[in-house]
Formats: C-alpha cells, structure tokens, sequence
C-alpha cells in the first residue's frame, strides 16, 4: 500500500514485510505496480454481501504460508 504519498508498505497476512519512506515523487515508481494489483483483485466484498467463495479459497490456499 501507499500511504499519504510518502511511505510504501508490503504486507502478508496483514504483517508489515517491509516499509520504506520516499522523498519527493519517489513513490510514483510503485503506483502502477499497486494499480495493476487493485484493477486486478477479485473482490471478496461488496457492502454488505460477503464473497465467501473467495474467502474460503484464500484460506485455504494462502493462509497456511
């Protein structure tokens, strides 16, 4: 995630992996990558009715890492 155009941050499993300040419009260099991700997620979400299909595929595809 990009936060407040300054700081990027990676997560797993809503742990910070790594975190990095940027000066100036450094940040804009992780923008298209972060866009890429957004335009292509499958929602799990949608006010509020629940996707638990994708939900129940993520757990238990991808938090056993």
């Amino acid at each position: 995630m990009i936060i407040d155009n300054i700081e990027v941050v990676f997560l797993r499993h809503q742990k910070t992996l790594y975190s990095v300040q940027l000066k100036g419009g450094d940040w804009e260099i992780f923008k298209p990558y972060f866009e890429e991700i957004w335009d292509n997620a499958i929602p799990i979400k949608d006010g509020k009715k629940v996707y638990q299909k994708e939900i129940d595929f993520i757990n238990q595809n991808y938090m056993n890492d």
